[in-house]
């Protein structure tokens, strides 16, 4: 059985980017997730200064990298420096799906620049009311867990996972359990 390299959003921010020349180009600056689909939606790079856009950030399909062998803290992007110039990329205030900018159409672009389909081509974007129903779980002794931190598994708490994004705020920490009544 082959064990997957799990990490959390937080260790993984500042993590190296190269590309397969060793070409430092750039870092993860965050990772947005797609809590609708219970996925990656894609992976936020900074490429630094070396093309002039220092706010400016970029959407990079997380099956675009991948880990690189013995260095715990970077990854490839299998993508020349030049080819960089041209990535989509957005504002660092403006974040596709997250400050109101259209998510699907980005996520679109990103997917098709770097090579790959994407999983929300065809999908009809929600109005508000179906984006922000409830999402609590609920286990059987009637608890609730509110937000992404706290939650029993076999017999241990998972903590939270840091750094997502919700409405342009980051959760630091997890919430706390609460009695339903």
């Amino acid at each position: 059985m082959v064990v997957p390299d799990m990490f959390s959003a937080s260790s993984l921010e500042g993590d190296k980017i190269v590309n397969d020349k060793g070409e430092d180009l750039g870092s993860i600056k965050d990772i947005v997730i797609d809590i609708t689909n219970n996925s990656v939606a894609y992976v936020v790079i900074s490429f630094g200064g070396f093309m002039g856009v220092a706010d400016k950030l970029f959407g990079v399909p997380i099956e675009a990298l991948r880990k690189m062998p013995g260095k715990k803290d970077t990854f490839i992007l299998n993508m020349d420096k030049e080819r960089l110039k041209d990535a989509p990329g957005f504002d660092k205030d403006k974040w596709p799906g997250i400050s109101g900018e259209a998510p699907i159409d980005y996520a679109e672009c990103i997917y098709g620049y770097y090579g790959y389909a994407c999983p929300y081509e065809g999908t009809e974007v929600l109005g508000e009311s179906e984006r922000t129903q409830d999402r609590s779980l609920e286990e059987p002794s009637g608890r609730t867990i509110e937000g992404l931190g706290g939650i029993r598994e076999g017999g241990r708490t998972v903590e939270g996972l840091g750094g997502i994004h919700e409405e342009g705020r980051t959760l630091k920490s997890p919430r706390k359990r609460t009695e339903r009544k």
